[in-house]
């Protein structure tokens, strides 16, 4: 999962070694202190904007 500001070049991401919640908290601080618009590159379903499942996501019924 990686969020990335729509207005300057902060960008944060699961690959990077960060939690979810840590992710969530650094995405948050950076809209706090800027006043930035923050796009995810995962719908809250769990499926990557490309359509491919994210990672660390589960398929419904497996």
């Amino acid at each position: 999962m990686k969020h990335y500001c729509l207005e300057c070049g902060w960008a944060a991401s699961t690959e990077e070694g960060y939690t979810g919640s840590q992710l969530s908290r650094k995405t948050i601080d950076h809209f706090v202190e800027t006043a930035h618009s923050i796009e995810s590159d995962t719908r809250s379903d769990g499926v990557t904007v490309d359509g491919a499942p994210a990672p660390g996501s589960r398929t419904p019924g497996l």
